[in-house]
């Protein structure tokens, strides 16, 4: 193995090291605690629990970071190898890129991205392993025989299945944030993006790229959105009081407006695919249009 290689291998294995202890430090103290107390099997369930999110949830993320980092690596333009050289009569400015460019192919793309990639799972999953209570829930919750007037919902949907569908929101947005970071890292690394410009100079496979990641992050919003319509039985203290007339008149018919303009906003980001620049997407669209109707009319 390269010495790059395993600096970096060895860097990866202490910070999942750290991660390791922090979690057996916690564990440790609740084997203790339940121990004391004689719910040896109240332990033993929350723990196995714990592991289960955290494995499914870590490889979920992983592999869409990793998969969007390695198209990132694949689709971003292959930079000829440059030279640095500094002349003592000028001064020449040279950005981060351009200096891991002068390196050519001795930068280890792909491992770089792996661990990024399995690094950044690892907030995710750990995130997700301490609300183990809620995914419990949703799995042994059982309804209560009573339905609320407002969407003729069983009330142990609110109390097992809403939480539940708004934390696999909320685990949605940040796998998404953490492969945008990882995917915009790599670009610019790489040289496909470049913030001197004003505006931003942008590579269209970089562009089409983004448009993607955007158009699910609309997605997500329409899903966040539309939950959000049964959040408004809850009030005070989480009991359930059904929809208040402002709810039946304003915010019900206005969240699903903003359900109706994120699947719209969805749907002008991927339009934007076919211009790829660094456009916002509905002006990406209107000249898309634009042109269609001058190629009719001439």
């Amino acid at each position: 193995m390269r010495p790059r290689n395993l600096l970096i291998a060895v860097a990866a294995v202490v910070i999942v090291a750290l991660l390791v202890l922090s979690f057996l430090d916690q564990l440790l103290v609740d084997y203790l605690w339940y121990g004391r107390l004689g719910f040896g099997g109240v332990f033993n369930t929350t723990v196995g629990a714990e592991i289960v999110i955290f494995l499914v949830v870590w490889l979920l993320a992983f592999a869409a970071i990793f998969v969007s980092g390695l198209i990132a690596i694949g689709s971003s333009r292959n930079h000829e190898r440059l030279r640095v050289v500094r002349r003592p009569d000028e001064m020449v400015e040279v950005n981060l890129p351009e200096l891991i460019r002068a390196l050519g192919d001795r930068v280890p793309w792909k491992l770089l991205v792996l661990g990024g990639a399995a690094i950044l799972a690892l907030f995710a999953a750990q995130g997700e392993a301490s609300s183990w209570e809620v995914y419990l829930k949703a799995l042994y919750g059982v309804p209560f025989g009573l339905k609320e007037p407002a969407f003729r919902l069983d009330v142990g949907f609110y109390v097992f299945s809403l939480p539940f569908l708004e934390e696999l929101r909320d685990l949605f947005l940040m796998i998404l944030v953490l492969t945008t970071g990882l995917t915009t890292a790599v670009y610019w690394a790489r040289g496909s993006l470049d913030f001197r410009k004003s505006p931003p100079q942008i590579m269209p496979a970089c562009a089409a790229n983004l448009s993607v990641l955007f158009g699910i992050f609309f997605v997500q919003r329409a899903m966040s959105y539309w939950l959000a319509r049964y959040a408004l039985t809850l009030h005070t203290n989480g009991v359930v009081f059904g929809l208040r007339y402002v709810d039946h008149i304003l915010w019900k018919p206005g969240l699903w407006l903003l359900v109706a303009l994120s699947i719209i906003a969805a749907g002008l980001c991927l339009a934007n695919l076919r211009e790829r620049g660094l456009r916002l997407p509905v002006a990406a669209a209107t000249r898309a249009t634009l042109r269609r109707l001058e190629n009719e009319l001439v």
